[in-house]
Parts: structure tokens; sequence; C-alpha cells
């Protein structure tokens, strides 16, 4: 009997807790109206083919601190920005980014495995020392060189 009187009160309480919608924390029940029918109106506005379309775009090339990839990415989405119009503008900030000099991954057990580089073909023009012949630079994809 006790176990039926729990799940009637808890039934009871998700029943109504669903249906008595109140406002959003911080607002009004005007003001939690006046942004449901915001938020409402963005979410219109979105189109799963455009997110897809920009998430491929942004993920498509090397992006860390500093790169190519990262400023084109940035330019991208104040274009973006723009184009919906907001006032949007690139800053740079100067920021202290440790990248090393040599880079070398071995997993030594249960085998013997040595990650390498693919060699770029920019790369290939550039002199090399010997002690670099096994450095990645952070935009160059890792490939698999035994086992």
């Amino acid at each position: 009997m006790p176990r039926f009187a729990c799940l009637l009160l808890a039934l009871i309480f998700l029943s109504t807790s669903t249906h008595a919608q109140e406002a959003l924390i911080g607002f009004s029940k005007e003001g939690s109206d006046a942004q449901e029918a915001i938020e409402d109106q963005f979410d219109s506005h979105l189109n799963a083919s455009d997110l897809e379309a920009w998430m491929r775009e942004f993920t498509s090339k090397a992006q860390h601190v500093g790169s190519p990839g990262a400023k084109e990415n940035a330019e991208i989405l104040r274009d973006l920005a723009e184009s919906w119009g907001f006032d949007a503008e690139i800053e740079v900030f100067h920021v202290l980014f440790p990248t090393p000099k040599e880079r070398h991954v071995e997993l030594l057990s249960p085998g013997s495995y040595t990650a390498g580089c693919w060699k770029s073909r920019s790369l290939k023009a550039m002199p090399r020392a010997p002690s670099a012949q096994r450095c990645c630079r952070p935009s160059m994809p890792i490939r698999r060189t035994g086992m």
C-alpha cells in the first residue's frame, strides 16, 4: 500500500509540474512569454543543412592558435555575423603559445609502435635538420608507420 501511495503522489506531482508551466527563472510571466517568442523566432531561422555546412567548413582544416586555418575560420564567422546584421570585427591578441620543437610519439607495450608524420609538399622544399625529420607540426596529420 505505501508503494502505491508513493507512486500516486509522484504521478500527481509530475502531471501538475508539466502542465502548469511557470515563468522562466529571472523573468516575469509577460517577460517569459516575450522571451519564448523571441527564441521561437530565432529557432525558425535555423536550418540543419546550413549548420552542417558551417560545421564541415570550420573543421575542414587545422585551426590551432595562430594558424592560417584559424584566421580563415574567424573571417568566415565574422562575415556570417555581418550578413545577419551584427556589427562584427576580429580582434588580435598576442598570447604565449608554447610549441614543442620536437614531437615523438611511441607506444612501448603491448607492441612497438611509433607515430610519424605525413610529409607535405611544401615542407619537402624546406631544409630540415636531421633531428627535425620526425618532428610534426601541429597542423600535420599523424600517420601510422609500423607496428
